[in-house]
Protein backbone atom coordinates (compact mmCIF):
# COMPACT_ATOMS: atom_id res chain seq x y z
CA UNK A 1 0.00 0.00 0.00
CA UNK A 2 1.44 3.73 -1.11
CA UNK A 3 2.30 5.73 2.32
CA UNK A 4 2.62 9.49 1.22
CA UNK A 5 5.37 11.75 2.34
CA UNK A 6 4.49 13.86 5.04
CA UNK A 7 3.84 17.28 4.41
CA UNK A 8 4.48 20.32 6.36
CA UNK A 9 1.82 23.14 6.96
CA UNK A 10 3.91 25.79 5.30
CA UNK A 11 2.91 29.58 5.51
CA UNK A 12 1.56 30.95 1.73
CA UNK A 13 3.52 33.25 0.20
CA UNK A 14 2.18 36.34 0.17
CA UNK A 15 1.24 35.81 3.60
CA UNK A 16 1.51 38.95 6.21
CA UNK A 17 4.56 38.67 8.50
CA UNK A 18 4.29 37.69 12.20
CA UNK A 19 5.28 41.19 13.35
CA UNK A 20 2.34 43.08 11.64
CA UNK A 21 1.20 45.08 9.02
CA UNK A 22 3.74 48.51 9.82
CA UNK A 23 6.61 48.85 6.78
CA UNK A 24 4.61 46.52 4.44
CA UNK A 25 4.65 48.29 1.32
CA UNK A 26 1.71 46.87 -1.36
CA UNK A 27 3.43 47.12 -5.24
CA UNK A 28 0.04 45.99 -7.66
CA UNK A 29 1.18 43.36 -9.74
CA UNK A 30 -0.47 41.88 -12.63
CA UNK A 31 -1.87 37.74 -11.24
CA UNK A 32 0.24 35.40 -13.47
CA UNK A 33 -1.74 33.65 -16.01
CA UNK A 34 -1.11 29.56 -16.22
CA UNK A 35 -1.07 28.23 -19.46
CA UNK A 36 -4.38 27.35 -20.68
CA UNK A 37 -4.54 23.85 -22.15
CA UNK A 38 -7.71 24.31 -25.08
CA UNK A 39 -7.24 21.16 -27.03
CA UNK A 40 -6.41 17.79 -24.78
CA UNK A 41 -6.87 13.90 -25.28
CA UNK A 42 -9.48 11.83 -23.62
CA UNK A 43 -6.32 10.27 -21.84
CA UNK A 44 -4.63 13.33 -20.42
CA UNK A 45 -8.30 14.26 -18.97
CA UNK A 46 -8.17 10.59 -17.39
CA UNK A 47 -4.66 11.41 -16.13
CA UNK A 48 -6.00 15.10 -14.53
CA UNK A 49 -8.78 13.81 -12.81
CA UNK A 50 -7.50 10.86 -11.39
CA UNK A 51 -5.21 12.78 -9.16
CA UNK A 52 -8.69 13.58 -7.22
CA UNK A 53 -8.37 10.63 -4.10
CA UNK A 54 -11.87 8.93 -4.35
CA UNK A 55 -13.17 6.05 -2.25
CA UNK A 56 -13.72 2.63 -3.68
CA UNK A 57 -17.50 1.34 -3.63
CA UNK A 58 -19.29 -1.91 -5.00
CA UNK A 59 -22.91 -1.12 -5.96
CA UNK A 60 -25.25 -4.20 -5.95
CA UNK A 61 -28.05 -4.71 -6.72
CA UNK A 62 -30.98 -7.72 -7.81
CA UNK A 63 -31.78 -8.21 -11.62
CA UNK A 64 -35.60 -9.23 -12.54
CA UNK A 65 -34.15 -12.83 -13.06
CA UNK A 66 -33.89 -12.89 -8.84
CA UNK A 67 -29.63 -12.82 -10.23
CA UNK A 68 -27.21 -10.58 -7.38
CA UNK A 69 -24.95 -8.31 -9.47
CA UNK A 70 -21.83 -5.79 -7.99
CA UNK A 71 -19.55 -3.84 -9.64
CA UNK A 72 -16.83 -1.53 -8.56
CA UNK A 73 -17.08 2.07 -8.75
CA UNK A 74 -15.24 5.07 -7.32
CA UNK A 75 -18.04 7.64 -8.96
CA UNK A 76 -19.66 7.70 -5.47
CA UNK A 77 -20.35 11.06 -3.83
CA UNK A 78 -22.43 12.71 -1.48
CA UNK A 79 -25.16 14.79 -2.74
CA UNK A 80 -27.77 16.10 -0.05
CA UNK A 81 -28.37 15.55 3.64
CA UNK A 82 -32.20 16.70 4.06
CA UNK A 83 -33.31 14.78 1.84
CA UNK A 84 -30.30 11.73 2.24
CA UNK A 85 -29.26 11.83 -1.32
CA UNK A 86 -26.21 10.05 -2.97
CA UNK A 87 -25.13 9.43 -6.32
CA UNK A 88 -23.01 7.74 -8.47
CA UNK A 89 -22.81 7.16 -12.47
CA UNK A 90 -22.24 4.57 -15.23
CA UNK A 91 -20.95 3.78 -18.56
CA UNK A 92 -23.36 3.86 -21.16
CA UNK A 93 -21.58 0.84 -22.93
CA UNK A 94 -21.00 -1.24 -19.01
CA UNK A 95 -21.74 -4.72 -19.74
CA UNK A 96 -24.41 -4.65 -16.77
CA UNK A 97 -26.03 -1.08 -17.69
CA UNK A 98 -29.42 -2.37 -18.95
CA UNK A 99 -29.28 -4.20 -15.21
CA UNK A 100 -28.19 -1.12 -13.26
CA UNK A 101 -30.75 1.37 -15.32
CA UNK A 102 -33.86 -0.48 -14.68
CA UNK A 103 -32.90 -1.41 -11.16
CA UNK A 104 -35.28 0.22 -8.58
CA UNK A 105 -32.97 -0.47 -5.73
CA UNK A 106 -29.31 -0.97 -5.32
CA UNK A 107 -26.86 -0.44 -2.01
CA UNK A 108 -23.27 1.19 -2.04
CA UNK A 109 -21.01 -0.90 -0.47
CA UNK A 110 -17.94 1.36 1.15
CA UNK A 111 -15.10 -1.19 0.75
CA UNK A 112 -11.85 -1.21 3.86
CA UNK A 113 -8.42 -1.16 3.13
CA UNK A 114 -8.30 -5.01 3.34
CA UNK A 115 -10.76 -5.26 0.33
CA UNK A 116 -8.57 -4.97 -2.63
CA UNK A 117 -9.47 -8.87 -3.90
CA UNK A 118 -13.02 -7.72 -3.57
CA UNK A 119 -12.56 -4.46 -5.42
CA UNK A 120 -10.69 -6.62 -7.84
CA UNK A 121 -13.14 -9.27 -8.07
CA UNK A 122 -15.84 -6.79 -8.69
CA UNK A 123 -14.61 -4.70 -11.07
CA UNK A 124 -14.13 -7.59 -13.76
CA UNK A 125 -17.28 -8.74 -15.80
CA UNK A 126 -18.08 -12.35 -15.68
CA UNK A 127 -20.45 -14.64 -14.07
CA UNK A 128 -20.33 -16.23 -10.27
CA UNK A 129 -18.92 -12.55 -8.88
CA UNK A 130 -20.77 -13.46 -5.51
CA UNK A 131 -18.57 -16.44 -5.58
CA UNK A 132 -16.81 -16.63 -2.00
CA UNK A 133 -18.02 -13.00 -1.04
CA UNK A 134 -19.15 -13.02 2.53
CA UNK A 135 -22.72 -10.94 2.78
CA UNK A 136 -26.05 -10.46 3.16
CA UNK A 137 -29.06 -9.19 1.76
CA UNK A 138 -30.26 -6.30 3.46
CA UNK A 139 -34.20 -5.13 3.91
CA UNK A 140 -35.29 -4.79 0.11
CA UNK A 141 -32.78 -7.90 -1.21
CA UNK A 142 -29.60 -6.07 -2.05
CA UNK A 143 -26.48 -7.90 -1.27
CA UNK A 144 -24.32 -6.26 1.47
CA UNK A 145 -20.69 -7.14 1.42
CA UNK A 146 -19.40 -8.08 4.83
CA UNK A 147 -16.25 -5.98 5.95
CA UNK A 148 -17.15 -2.67 4.11
CA UNK A 149 -16.48 0.26 6.46
CA UNK A 150 -20.04 1.54 5.42
CA UNK A 151 -22.99 0.33 3.50
CA UNK A 152 -26.54 2.52 1.98
CA UNK A 153 -29.12 0.98 1.34
CA UNK A 154 -31.25 2.88 -1.34
CA UNK A 155 -33.95 3.64 -3.64
CA UNK A 156 -33.72 4.96 -7.07
CA UNK A 157 -35.01 8.59 -6.70
CA UNK A 158 -33.45 10.13 -10.58
CA UNK A 159 -31.30 8.90 -13.26
CA UNK A 160 -29.85 11.77 -15.76
CA UNK A 161 -28.00 11.43 -18.68
CA UNK A 162 -24.39 12.95 -18.32
CA UNK A 163 -22.52 12.60 -21.70
CA UNK A 164 -21.18 9.01 -21.76
CA UNK A 165 -22.38 7.89 -18.60
CA UNK A 166 -25.56 7.92 -16.81
CA UNK A 167 -26.28 9.35 -13.04
CA UNK A 168 -28.40 7.72 -10.75
CA UNK A 169 -29.67 9.61 -7.31
CA UNK A 170 -30.25 7.09 -4.65
CA UNK A 171 -32.25 8.38 -1.80
CA UNK A 172 -31.17 6.51 1.28
CA UNK A 173 -33.47 3.94 3.11
CA UNK A 174 -30.79 2.52 5.75
CA UNK A 175 -27.30 2.67 6.76
CA UNK A 176 -24.99 0.46 8.31
CA UNK A 177 -21.61 2.49 9.91
CA UNK A 178 -19.43 -0.49 10.50
CA UNK A 179 -15.94 1.51 10.49
CA UNK A 180 -17.38 3.41 13.19
CA UNK A 181 -17.14 0.13 15.61
CA UNK A 182 -14.55 -1.67 13.86
CA UNK A 183 -11.66 1.12 13.61
CA UNK A 184 -11.02 -0.38 9.56
CA UNK A 185 -10.14 2.90 7.28
CA UNK A 186 -11.74 3.37 3.57
CA UNK A 187 -9.83 1.80 0.88
CA UNK A 188 -8.43 4.85 -1.78
CA UNK A 189 -7.86 5.14 -5.52
CA UNK A 190 -5.71 7.90 -6.97
CA UNK A 191 -4.25 7.21 -10.25
CA UNK A 192 -5.09 3.42 -10.84
CA UNK A 193 -3.71 2.33 -7.91
CA UNK A 194 -5.12 1.36 -4.53
CA UNK A 195 -4.15 3.46 -1.63
CA UNK A 196 -4.27 2.87 2.27
CA UNK A 197 -5.32 6.55 4.25
CA UNK A 198 -3.44 7.97 6.79
CA UNK A 199 -3.83 11.08 9.10
CA UNK A 200 -2.30 14.01 8.14
CA UNK A 201 0.53 15.05 10.50
CA UNK A 202 -0.99 17.96 10.91
CA UNK A 203 -4.60 17.25 11.31
CA UNK A 204 -5.87 17.88 15.00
Amino acid sequence: MWNGPERRLREPRGAVPRGGLENVVSTPSAPAQAPALTAFEAAHFRRCLGEYVTGVTVITTVGPDGERYGLTANSFSSLSLDPPLILWSLRLNATNFSIYSQATHFAVNILADHQVDVANRFAKSGPNRFDGIDHALGADGMPLIAGSVAQLECVLDASHPGGDHLIFIGRVQRLHHIGHHSGDLPLAFRGGRYMALQAHPGAA
